[in-house]
């Protein structure tokens, strides 16, 4: 039950992490619900009968470990997952949880349609920060490095390591669904009013201040007019993108608190831009 309500709350645990839609669920949802809440809808969940009642628990296989820190002659797909996953997702398939999802022994991975594992591989996922857990994470893609084989081939090698017992994955099958990717199926969370979607090609520019109410071209009309928690929120997610591996993290927290504050706190609107100008911001 705890494992549930921790991924419902973060986003994260130490066994999976969210992506795609369920991140977003979880981002602009879940983390705001209460206590109680959370533990009803992971009650619900456990109540669920099984979507396979044959199917076999995972069991660990240490062989590709052996294999890949023996080194020697290796496959194409053990070769590209020590260059580009093995840093991260770690030789053993374990991963750095709750940072780093293992893949070992991965419901997602081990999904009949590899779908879900071929688009993150093309391009990349962004775990996204929350309440609780406000440091994001986010893996590259890997669409303009790999091509259709040798993603086909990290992939299978990943299905078939540790225990995993996943279908192979073609080059056809990554071919297949890379036609299918445009920029707004590549975002790693769906726009909002304040992390807006990137423009697209052919698209007329936008004037600066427009849909922003209480701002001209030059920002804001006074201290928190208009979309004052927006800027706040706009430099935080600029911030937090500059972050890696928590380097900044203590610096990002403290942003999203002046957010909050500034979010919640309107008899303060100009508390956070005196601290900008001080510079201890």
């Amino acid at each position: 039950m705890a494992d549930l309500t921790t991924f419902l709350r973060t986003g994260r645990n130490m066994r999976s992490s969210a992506f795609g839609n369920m991140d977003t669920a979880v981002h602009h949802g879940t983390q705001y619900l209460t206590d109680d809440d959370l533990t009803a809808m992971a009650r619900y969940l456990k109540a669920l009968p099984a979507a396979n009642s044959t199917e076999q628990s995972w069991q660990k296989d240490p062989a590709a470990t052996r294999a890949l820190r023996a080194g020697g002659t290796l496959t194409a797909g053990q070769r590209l997952y020590l260059d580009n996953c093995a840093a991260c997702h770690r030789s053993t398939g374990a991963g750095y949880a709750p940072a780093f999802p293992p893949l070992a022994g991965n419901p997602v991975v081990m999904n009949a349609a590899p779908d879900s594992l071929i688009h993150i591989v093309l391009t990349g996922a962004t775990l996204h920060g929350t309440q609780d857990a406000p440091s994001s994470f986010t893996m590259p893609g890997f669409g303009k490095r790999l091509s259709d084989a040798q993603v086909a081939a990290v992939v299978t090698f990943i299905r078939h390591a540790w225990g995993n017992d996943a279908s192979a994955v073609s080059d056809v099958d990554v071919a297949h669904l890379r036609k299918r990717l445009t920029p707004s199926t590549m975002q790693s969370a769906p726009p909002t009013p304040v992390d807006p979607a990137p423009a697209q090609p052919g698209a007329a520019p936008k004037a600066a201040g427009a849909g922003c109410p209480g701002t001209t071209r030059r920002g804001p009309q006074s201290p928190g007019a208009g979309c004052h928690a927006g800027h706040i929120r706009r430099r935080i997610t600029q911030r937090r993108t500059a972050c890696y591996e928590g380097t900044l993290g203590f610096r990002v927290a403290t942003m999203q608190k002046q957010w909050q504050n500034s979010r919640f706190n309107r008899s303060a609107p100009g508390a956070v831009f005196a601290e900008e100008r001080s510079g201890t911001s």
